[in-house]
């Protein structure tokens, strides 16, 4: 066994506060080898951040305590004045990528001086020398060098994401520490930065640092799993291990809560939270959420098993993984909503150097809902999901086509009938925080819209509302604000206004890319309970085909504006027959720890500008079966290759 790039052993970071002092990291040890990956799971708020600030030393003035040993081949860092510090660890031997890649960037810097500029901070060398390893070090993570004099505002996520890396790379540091690297990023756009970040640990034998909530993207790079909670790394094991069977219950309780493109059994919610780390519970941190604990675990710190290269921290000697089979659906009903030939197009005017032109992002989507029919509509940031949903809200005004809702066409409504659409379409949007108001309380952001439409009752309605959606007591929540609350908690608090006039349609716009897995699977769960008790009709908008599989009735691949594979839920995903839905399928990283060692068959390409979309087929830039005079000069009509699928392929012809 190669001998460790990067020791820790008994890390201490504490910050002062006003309620007393947190222990963001308590006692964290362990050890990585040069060219190998160590993934950092856990939710929010377990400490992984507070992690990776610790190794950079990047910490902010109420440190209380920073302690431990941080030995990097060999040598410990942390007596090292920061100055010291800085100059020889930060950027040359550690690098970071940070989680926001626009936050990240400077937007009024071009792209290539940024990537530049570590070689010239840290390395003292000369600009024309540093741009031009700038330029190699862009190549090398998949972006043309063509972009060196672009701004970031320019470039897509993916791209920013890409040259994040390449300023972390180009200092050739021993150890990338990677902070939720793909968490902002749709599925092809994370396959295709994992395909990356595992090509360039096997050519440069960099090690890495992942740290993350997503429990399937992890499986992709690691050798090693530490599970985090609560400040403590509560179980350590090889990847191939961990993923196979975790040993510590919250270890297992994360991989039951992730939901599996080819798996009937239902995503298990992990109920509560992690505990305030200004005042830990005096036994394992872990045990007022753990079904597997007795009394032991509430009275005493538990200790750190080791057996067969694995440790936990944890009185069990083993544990278990309890999974839940979903039910089928029943078929729907009538039709609530009819969708004809849509249209929604933008035109840019210029201005600067943007030119003018016009924005094709909904061109010609066709489809209709059956009262208490629940469909996802899928595909990767910049297909026109968003435009969809801001079009059926009457929030973007169609160029052709109509929308039909309860019998009425939407573009004949008069006010009246407008103000009953508001009441008839429910909203749930994808960033609770940002959906909710920082100023008013829970009890007045739900009274709300009560109030607007006239209607009575108005505390009983907001009570049931928050009980609908388990925030029980619902007394206790009704003073908090948005800030006060977790996310999974402001989610449910976004769910509740959206339910709360009893719509006959909900739509759920990403309603848990921003949340951790087993927050996650417990919001999917209260959608699809929700749903089949009120009988409510669900669009359900996300990047993520494996989320949908348990209330899904069908599935609408949407790609460049328009629709490419339609089909009910279990065929399409069984045998997806449009290339872009092969991908987004071969996207979807499971927990497995095979993953490792294979790269997904994902498309590098950028999706095309819808300004000027290709001729023909929109995908057959990026696919890799087009047919050069066919696929690249008509556009496809739809085909029927499977019976209730449709495909826009010119390969079922």
């Amino acid at each position: 066994m190669s001998a460790p790039l990067l020791e820790v052993e008994n890390l201490r970071l504490h910050y002062r506060t006003q309620g007393g002092v947190m222990q963001a990291l308590d006692g964290v040890s362990f050890s990585l080898a040069r060219g190998e990956a160590m993934v950092v799971l856990g939710e929010s708020g377990c400490g992984k951040t507070s992690l990776s600030r610790a190794l950079l030393r990047l910490l902010p003035r109420n440190v209380a305590e920073y302690s431990g040993v941080v030995r990097i081949d060999g040598r410990d860092v942390m007596p090292l004045s920061d100055e010291v510090f800085r100059r020889e660890i930060r950027w040359s031997r550690v690098a970071i990528v940070m989680q926001a890649a626009m936050n990240a960037l400077n937007p009024v810097v071009r792209v290539g001086e940024q990537v530049a500029e570590p070689l010239m901070a840290h390395q003292g060398l000369a600009r024309a020398p540093a741009l031009e390893a700038a330029a190699k070090a862009l190549v090398q993570v998949g972006v043309s060098a063509d972009f060196m004099q672009r701004y970031p505002f320019e470039l897509s996520g993916g791209m920013r994401q890409r040259v994040v890396l390449a300023m972390a790379l180009i200092t050739k540091p021993d150890l990338i520490i990677l902070d939720e690297p793909t968490s902002a990023l749709d599925l092809l756009t994370q396959a295709s930065i994992m395909n990356t970040l595992k090509r360039i640990k096997r050519e440069t034998g960099t090690s890495f640092v992942l740290i993350t909530h997503d429990v399937g993207t992890s499986s992709e790079l690691a050798d090693h799993v530490a599970v985090m909670y609560a400040g403590q790394i509560v179980e350590f094991s090889p990847a191939r291990d961990f993923f196979r069977a975790p040993v510590h219950p919250y270890g297992q309780a994360l991989m039951a809560s992730v939901p599996r493109l080819h798996d009937l059994a239902e995503p298990q919610h992990l109920e509560g939270t992690p505990p305030p780390l200004i005042n830990p519970p005096a036994g394992c941190r872990f045990a007022p959420r753990c079904a597997q604990r007795f009394d032991k675990c509430a009275e005493m710190p538990p200790e750190m098993q080791h057996a067969d290269g694995r440790r936990k921290l944890c009185w069990l000697p083993e544990g278990e993984t309890a999974g839940k089979s979903a039910a089928e659906k029943g078929a729907p009903a009538s039709d609530l909503l009819d969708i004809r030939a849509l249209k929604t197009h933008f035109t840019l005017r210029k201005w600067g150097f943007l030119r003018a032109g016009t924005v094709q992002a909904l061109d010609g989507v066709s489809f209709r809902l059956a009262r208490g029919e629940a469909v996802a509509v899928v595909g990767e940031s910049g297909c026109g999901k968003s435009t969809l949903v801001r079009t059926l809200l009457g929030l973007d005004l169609p160029t052709e086509g109509s929308i039909t809702i309860e019998g009425r066409a939407l573009g004949t409504m008069d006010a009246e009938a407008q103000r009953h659409l508001r009441r008839t379409v429910g909203y749930v949007q994808q960033d609770p925080y940002g959906a909710l108001p920082p100023f008013m309380d829970v009890a007045t952001i739900l009274a709300e819209p009560l109030k607007v439409h006239g209607l009575s009752n108005i505390t009983a309605r907001v009570l049931a509302a928050l009980e609908e959606v388990g925030l029980t007591p619902a007394q206790e929540f009704l003073g908090k604000f948005p800030h006060m609350l977790s996310g999974g908690q402001q989610q449910r608090v976004v769910i509740a206004r959206a339910l709360i006039l009893e719509p006959a349609l909900i739509i759920a716009d990403e309603p848990v890319s921003m949340l951790d897995a087993s927050v996650s699977a417990g919001i999917l769960r209260l959608l699809r309970k929700i749903q089949e008790t009120r009988g409510l009709t669900l669009i359900f908008v996300t990047h993520n085909l494996a989320t949908v599989r348990h209330f899904a009735n069908r599935i609408f691949v949407m790609y460049a504006g328009r629709f490419v594979e339609t089909g009910p839920t279990q065929a399409l995903l069984d045998a997806p027959q449009h290339p872009y839905t092969q991908a987004l399928l071969a996207a979807v990283s499971d927990p497995d720890p095979e993953n490792a060692a294979r790269e997904r068959p994902v498309p590098d390409s950028e999706p095309p500008s819808l300004i000027n979309p290709p001729a023909g087929c929109r995908f057959h830039p990026r696919c890799p079966q087009a047919m050069a005079g066919i696929c690249d000069k008509d556009t496809p009509p739809a085909f029927t290759p499977r019976p209730g699928q449709t495909s826009w392929c010119w390969l079922h012809r």
